[in-house]
């Protein structure tokens, strides 16, 4: 479920629009899906990332200040 980032609209009523999967580029990255997403009750545009859940435990075993880097880099 996606909630509409909106501090004052909060909204679960959203849909996307497009997605990407990405593939692994690094040994410390890890693939994962990107949907640009709308909110239907206020307009707001806004993306997500979705990870499967082996990827996540994978991912944290790397530390924290390696996952923050790796989302840093990506920014």
């Amino acid at each position: 479920m996606s909630v509409c980032p909106d501090k004052e609209c909060r909204s679960t009523n959203t849909k996307y629009l497009d997605t990407r999967h990405r593939q692994q580029s690094r040994a410390t990255s890890k693939p994962y899906t990107y949907r640009s997403r709308v909110c239907l009750q206020c307009g707001k545009r806004f993306g997500t990332r979705e990870y499967s859940i082996q990827d996540l435990i994978d991912f944290g075993k790397q530390g924290y200040i390696e996952m923050i880097d790796d989302l840093i880099a990506r920014n």
